[in-house]
């Protein structure tokens, strides 16, 4: 099973790499271009620097949990 970019990945093992499966369900993959939401594509240019300061708050506060390893309530 695949959802997003793992549909792509599954898609592409099955199709390229010729990997055979006894079934494959493919949710919303990302299959044509361009890739990502407008956030990912914002991103993929500095992958691995989330540049924070130009997100908007309300995603800030929504993973600041996750970056700062805090308890998630």
């Amino acid at each position: 099973m695949g959802h997003d970019f793992g549909g792509t990945t599954v898609l592409r093992t099955h199709l390229i790499s010729e990997r055979k499966f006894e079934k494959i369900v493919l949710i919303d993959p990302v299959a044509v271009s361009p890739w990502g939401s407008p956030f990912f594509q914002h991103v993929i240019p500095d992958a691995g620097h989330l540049v924070i300061e130009e997100q908007p708050d309300r995603l800030i506060e929504t993973i600041r949990p996750f970056l700062l390893n805090e308890d998630i309530t």
